[in-house]
């Protein structure tokens, strides 16, 4: 015998659980809602909007997907192994942005002698190939070995364009390894 349906008396009346006493958790094979309010967001999983069909990020929330007002933050995390050796100064972290976004935070850190630093930019141009248009985001320069910066030259980056990193110099053999941890929002 199957399980039966717990439904209201009438049309959207009752609930489960209050704001104070909450269920610990729920599975479900199915859901579907007229609206949904989410107090913690961890993730969305395979979200369907019958209107819309899957989220805009497939798995991942993206702005479109939000609220008014509510931005999530995302983090463009590298590493770039014994810098010296790159064979260009200009290192490409995404080739065109698929949407607009606003840089909200630079993170850098050296793995070398804390007296050894880094100079250079993180810019935006038109292609990464011939870096037409060329505009400086915001410098990465570190002081004992790391930079951490909150208040972002040009934070806004149009979508379509290539986001790379530009060493002023070589970083000197001692440079092991350099991590930029990059905090953005999408537009």
């Amino acid at each position: 015998m199957a399980t039966r349906k717990v439904v209201p008396r009438a049309d959207a009346e009752g609930g489960i659980g209050t704001a104070l006493l909450r269920w610990a958790s729920g599975f479900f094979a199915a859901l579907s809602s007229g609206a949904l309010t989410v107090t913690s967001f961890v993730s969305a999983g395979f979200v369907k909007n019958s209107a819309a069909g899957v989220l805009s990020g497939g798995n991942s929330i993206v702005a479109g997907d939000l609220p008014a007002g509510f931005s999530a933050v995302r983090h463009l995390s590298c590493i770039i192994t014994d810098p010296n050796a790159l064979p260009v100064l200009d290192v490409c972290l995404i080739p065109a942005l698929d949407a607009a976004i606003h840089i909200t935070h630079i993170e850098v850190t050296c793995e070398a002698d804390p007296a050894t630093q880094i100079t250079g930019d993180l810019k935006y141009a038109d292609a990464f190939i011939g870096l037409a248009n060329p505009v400086l985001v915001n410098d990465f320069d570190t002081t004992a070995g790391v930079r951490s910066d909150g208040s972002i030259t040009t934070p806004a980056i149009a979508a379509g364009k290539c986001l790379y990193l530009s060493f002023d110099v070589a970083p000197i053999v001692t440079v092991l390894e350099v991590a930029f941890d990059i905090a953005y929002t999408i537009d």
